[in-house]
């Protein structure tokens, strides 16, 4: 059986360790400027990760139910983990 991670804070959980599947609050939803369907996320809300990338030495996710518009390499464009705090279940 895996072994759980462990975080010092068990209230805290680095963007660079978020997997699909972990909740997620929006914390800042200000100047998204892309086109989002079916909407942009919303301060407050609450969502669900499906997926992390690096790009750039910055931690980006993408969200349950939210697409964007693919940009370059046809690579779907996310959102940056800054923007959302890790939700302990």
């Amino acid at each position: 059986m895996p072994r759980p991670r462990v975080f010092p804070n068990h209230l805290e959980k680095p963007a660079s360790a978020w997997g699909s599947g972990d909740k997620v609050l929006c914390i800042d939803a200000k100047g998204l400027r892309r086109t989002y369907v079916p909407g942009s996320p919303v301060e407050g809300h609450l969502y669900y990760v499906r997926g992390v990338y690096a790009d750039s030495g910055q931690t980006g996710i993408l969200l349950v139910g939210i697409r964007s518009p693919a940009f370059g390499s046809s690579q779907e464009c996310g959102f940056l983990a800054s923007r959302f705090r890790w939700i302990h279940d």
